[in-house]
């Protein structure tokens, strides 16, 4: 627990929780990770740091786009994870199942988490960070399949003997999502030029003809 570690550690986290907020998830497992409460109250001030100073001219200047393309930022349903089961799979039960997901994924999401900080006290910083972004990546209500590459580097670190095998299968996945069916437009925005509400239900989602 150098200070200088855990100054660079809680900045890069500050900026990481900066450019997109999920990775704020990983917060309590760093805290846990330290032992003086000095220490905690430090990190956490200090991963804050960046969060502030980028985000606090642009709240002043207008404030309902920071909360809603930053704190409130998600990915359309049925884009990705639970959900986006039932947009590939038309089975009925599946697609009751992630209209529900919609409205509860975020509470399933958070009820995870706090398992994963009492399972996880033993385990070294490195591995408990993979597990914090798979079950973050699978469970949020709909992820970007991009996102999985931010596992690479600590497969890589901790020399996983999956990584060929999580390699190969990101791979297909990308090939299947982005090449094989159809997609959602960004940010609400069909191919005729029609803007619609942001975000989708789980309903219009499935509805739509809108296309990457």
């Amino acid at each position: 627990e150098k200070k200088w570690k855990l100054t660079w550690t809680s900045l890069s986290l500050g900026c990481g929780i900066m450019s997109k907020v999920w990775p704020i998830a990983a917060l309590p497992f760093f805290l846990q990770k330290i032992k003086s409460v000095k220490d905690k109250i430090l990190f956490l001030f200090m991963s804050m740091i960046p969060v502030f100073v980028a985000l606090l001219p642009l709240y002043l200047k207008n404030s309902e786009m920071v909360l809603k393309r930053f704190i409130k930022y998600q990915s359309q349903p049925g884009w990705w994870g639970v959900t986006g089961l039932g947009r590939i799979l038309d089975v009925p039960v599946l697609k009751s199942f992630a209209a529900w997901y919609v409205a509860y994924g975020s509470i399933i999401l958070l009820l995870a988490l706090i398992c994963l900080l009492f399972l996880t006290r033993r385990l070294a910083i490195v591995r408990v960070l993979l597990l914090v972004f798979l079950t973050v990546l699978f469970l949020l209500n709909g992820f970007g399949p991009q996102y999985l590459v931010l596992v690479l580097p600590f497969a890589i670190i901790m020399r996983s003997k999956w990584l060929l095998p999580f390699t190969i299968l990101v791979s297909i996945l990308f090939c299947f999502e982005y090449g094989l069916i159809p997609l959602p437009g960004h940010h609400g925005i069909p191919c005729d030029g029609q803007v619609v509400s942001n975000p989708l239900t789980f309903e219009q989602f499935m509805n739509s003809n809108r296309l990457t």
